[in-house]
C-alpha cells in the first residue's frame, strides 16, 4: 500500500475538518445555489433540496432531504410551488432553522399577465375571437403568480440583495464581504441584461414557443411573447396542438424550447410540422448564466432567419 507523506496528509485533514465545520445552507433549487454561492463564496455549504433533474412543481422530498434540512442553519426558498406545499412541514421538523424569502420586494404577475396569449393572427380577426377559436392556451390551468422569477437578469438583482441580506444576519462579521461580492455578481447580471437587449432589442413582439410556461418574466423584460405548449399540466389535446401548428407556421416562429424536466412528444409534433429548432434549456440548472446565455442566442438566431 503506498503511504502518502506526512506533508500532504495533514493539508488534507485539515481541509476536510474546515469543511465539515462550515455552516450549511438549504436552498429550494439549482439556479438560487449558484446566486447563493457567487455572494456567500466559501463561507456556507449550500445544498439545493430539488434534484435537479426533478420537476419542482411536483418535487416530494426523502426523509434524508428532510434531516439534511434540519442540519441547516437557513434555508433559502424563491416562492415556488414546491416552497409554498413544504416550507410549513420543513420549519415543523427544523426549529432551529431561519426561513427566508427570496423573493422578498418582488411583485409577481399572474400567468394570464405575462403574455402567454395568442395574438390574432388573420385580417380581421379579434384576440377575442381568436382567442376562443384556439382553445384556452394562454392560461394552461396555471392559476395565480408565476414564480419563475430566477430567469429575468433584473429580478435576480433583488434576489440576490436578499440573499446578501440574509448572509448578513447570519454572519454579520463577514457582511463587507458579502456586499462587496454582491456588487461584483450585480456588475455580471448587468452585463448580461445588456447582452440580452443588444441580441434582442429588434425582435419586439416576437414569439416563441415554450413547453412549461416558464419564461414569462423574461419574454416580459425584452417585450417577447411566449406560447406555452402544456395545458392543465400535460400535453395538449390533438385539436389545440393543430391550432398550435398553425399558429406557429401562421407566425413562422423559428424556435420552440424544451427542458430536462418536462418530456413533451408534442413539443417534437411541432417542431417536425413547422420546421422551427427544437431547443433544450435546463432553467433549473447551476450553470444559470451559460443556460440563459444560450437562450437568448436561440431566439436571436431565430428572429434573425424570419
Amino acid at each position: 500500500m503506498k503511504i502518502l507523506p506526512k506533508f500532504l496528509i495533514i493539508p488534507f485533514l485539515f481541509s476536510a475538518n474546515f469543511a465539515q465545520d462550515l455552516a450549511q445552507i438549504s436552498v429550494t433549487i439549482e439556479p438560487v445555489r449558484y446566486f447563493a454561492q457567487k455572494i456567500a463564496d466559501d463561507d456556507f455549504v449550500i445544498k439545493s433540496v430539488v434534484d435537479k433533474s426533478a420537476d419542482p412543481h411536483t418535487y416530494e422530498p426523502k426523509p434524508a432531504t428532510m434531516r439534511d434540512i434540519a442540519k441547516s442553519v437557513a434555508y433559502f426558498g424563491i416562492g415556488t410551488e414546491f416552497d409554498e406545499v413544504w416550507l410549513k412541514r420543513f420549519s415543523a421538523n427544523a426549529s432551529g432553522v431561519k426561513f427566508y424569502d427570496l423573493s422578498a420586494g418582488i411583485e409577481k404577475v399572474n400567468f394570464e399577465n405575462l403574455g402567454e396569449t395568442h395574438e390574432e393572427v388573420g385580417e380581421g380577426d379579434t384576440r377575442a375571437e381568436k382567442h376562443e377559436e384556439q382553445g384556452d392556451h394562454a392560461e394552461h390551468a396555471h392559476d395565480g403568480a408565476d414564480p419563475h422569477i430566477w430567469l429575468d437578469p433584473i429580478l435576480v438583482k433583488q434576489i440576490s440583495q436578499n440573499i446578501a441580506k440574509n448572509l448578513c444576519e447570519l454572519n454579520g462579521a463577514n457582511c463587507a464581504k458579502y456586499e462587496q461580492n454582491l456588487a461584483k455578481f450585480e456588475a455580471e447580471l448587468d452585463e448580461l441584461h445588456a447582452y440580452a437587449l443588444q441580441n434582442l432589442s429588434n425582435l419586439s413582439g416576437a414569439k416563441f414557443i415554450i413547453y412549461h410556461p416558464t419564461l414569462g418574466y423574461f419574454a416580459r423584460r425584452y417585450n417577447l411573447t411566449q406560447i406555452a405548449v402544456e395545458q392543465g399540466g400535460g400535453e395538449p389535446k390533438p385539436a389545440d396542438l393543430a391550432d398550435l401548428i398553425r399558429l406557429a407556421n401562421d407566425e413562422k416562429i423559428g424556435v420552440i424550447f424544451t427542458s430536462p424536466q418536462f418530456a413533451s412528444k408534442a413539443a417534437q409534433i411541432l417542431a417536425t410540422q413547422t420546421g422551427a429548432k427544437l431547443t433544450q434549456i435546463d432553467f433549473l440548472s447551476y450553470e444559470w448564466q451559460s443556460e440563459l446565455k444560450k437562450l437568448i442566442d436561440e431566439i436571436s438566431a431565430a428572429g434573425a432567419q424570419k
